[in-house]
């Protein structure tokens, strides 16, 4: 799915952040690629050893896989952040002997909803720990992906966690094409009255049956997902959408303390260390 496609169907980002979606239809030729910006990431650890991104080749033996999770989020983007990808990238990592751990550097407001689901059972599935880190944002279906992690951090006191919760939004043009003198039309067939239905029903201020098949489930998943990992109490406002600041995200369970990305690299490479030895002696029995 492309950029364009993107306001009309459902999301989960935060909301001071919905122009993101209308810059996605735009590309700028001079903006860095994923890949691109995955790299810098990457860079910035070049005094700590053993890391590598998911596609390159010449991983060096007992790597820790760094996965870069910025910016909106897409279901299949050519340039930007892709679920898709992600989880491909997710299982070609436990697949290859050289990676003994992962690293979600993450720092996105969310974006589009599809296949986060399938991106955070991919991380649960993931034999491999994981370890994410949040920079200054990790919101919405970012959070939705990173909670997933077996231990979550921000990097700052001031890093962004939350705004659980979906949406949607569709823009209604009719009355600019009125006021230009256009009039459009729309003709079904007596079969198909029930076709856009519900959309057409939600741009004319009755949303309540798009609210309940569309949104509602999406939700439902998205809090059931995050509380397989993630302990967080009934009736938080976390779960009602609410945004904080990383010391108030870590009373409320949303993660597990403050630390800096090198520090979670460290404690990736530790665990995928353990793991390894553990995995040596049991198989040695």
């Amino acid at each position: 799915m492309t950029g364009k496609n993107l306001p009309n169907t459902v999301i989960s980002i935060h909301p001071q952040c919905l122009d993101m979606l209308d810059l996605a239809e735009v590309q700028d030729p001079d903006a860095d690629t994923y890949r691109e910006m995955a790299a810098k990431a990457v860079r910035r650890l070049a005094s700590a050893p053993r890391t590598a991104l998911p596609w390159e080749d010449d991983a060096a033996p007992d790597s820790v896989a760094v996965h870069y999770i910025c910016g909106t989020v897409f279901y299949e983007h050519w340039w930007r952040f892709s679920t898709k990808t992600f989880v491909d990238e997710l299982r070609t990592v436990e697949e290859r002997p050289e990676f003994t751990a992962h690293l979600l550097i993450v720092d996105s407001p969310g974006g589009e909803v599809f296949f986060c689901h399938e991106a955070a059972e991919a991380i649960r599935a993931c034999v491999k720990p994981v370890i994410a880190v949040c920079e200054s944002m990790c919101a919405s279906a970012a959070y939705w992906m990173a909670s997933a992690a077996d231990r979550i951090y921000a990097v700052s006191p001031f890093t962004e966690v939350g705004s659980i919760g979906v949406m949607a939004r569709f823009l209604d043009e009719r009355e600019w094409y009125r006021t230009n003198g256009f009039k459009e039309v729309e003709i079904y067939a007596s079969g198909s009255d029930l076709k856009n239905k519900v959309y057409r029903d939600a741009v004319d201020g009755r949303p309540k049956e798009y609210i309940r098949r569309f949104l509602d489930p999406m939700l439902d998943t998205m809090i059931a997902d995050i509380r397989t990992t993630r302990t967080i109490p009934d009736g938080s406002d976390a779960l009602r959408g609410e945004l904080y600041y990383a010391r108030e995200a870590e009373e409320l369970g949303l993660i597990d303390g403050i630390r800096s990305v090198e520090e979670c690299l460290q404690e990736a490479q530790d665990l995928g260390e353990s793991q390894k030895v553990m995995n040596f002696f049991n198989s040695n029995l």
